[in-house]
């Protein structure tokens, strides 16, 4: 640890509160002094949501599907704790997808084996995958926080297949005080760590 580049520096962490600890605990223990501030706020889609109903629904009709795919250790996360409340066992000959190997382990925890493109951890590399060309009439779930790209669904779609987003959370910008950004963002870090757009907005935000 004595020669880290990152000995004594102070170190500015945005990531959302319950994905930063790890990569808190990495930092310190390369001499690194992390300050947390998250700038994004995940929050699941609860049942007094006006989207709540169609969500539930979709999981009741899982064994609709021939494909799902889930876009994130969050997404993974939400949708494994439905599933485990509304399927005692999961439903079989549905093709599983998670888009990085951190969205499959995430996935694993439920009981849930998902196919991971080894060509990379995105949406492209995704839509390379051979199961996912010659799917005509198929039904395929994405599974996903609200809003984002809509690349999946437009190719998937173009290919033949009916595709559905099922919106398990949404991203928030947390609120902080102006004292609070004051003794963060303006108190010269060292190095700031931003790991995503929405992130990166809210960041230019404060």
């Amino acid at each position: 640890m004595a020669n880290s580049a990152l000995q004594g520096l102070r170190v500015l962490v945005t990531r959302p509160e319950h994905q930063s600890a790890d990569l808190c605990s990495a930092l310190q223990a390369q001499g690194a002094l992390p300050v947390c501030l998250p700038l994004l706020e995940i929050t699941p889609v609860s049942d007094t949501d006006n989207g709540y109903p169609l969500l539930k629904q979709q999981i009741l009709d899982l064994d609709l599907f021939q494909q799902i795919i889930v876009v994130s250790p969050n997404a993974a996360r939400f949708a494994g704790e439905l599933i485990d409340a509304y399927w005692p066992q999961l439903p079989i000959g549905i093709t599983w997808h998670a888009i990085g190997q951190k969205t499959a382990d995430t996935l694993a925890e439920y009981g849930i084996t998902a196919r991971v493109n080894p060509a990379g951890t995105d949406s492209e590399a995704l839509l390379t995958d051979t199961s996912l060309q010659d799917i005509a009439e198929q039904r395929i779930l994405i599974m996903r926080g609200e809003g984002g790209r809509t690349l999946l669904a437009d190719t998937l779609q173009a290919r033949g297949a009916r595709t559905e987003y099922a919106e398990l959370y949404r991203r928030s910008c947390p609120d902080y005080t102006s004292q609070q950004i004051n003794s963060t963002i303006y108190s010269s870090p060292d190095a700031i760590l931003i790991t995503s757009g929405e992130a990166l907005e809210n960041f230019s935000a404060c």
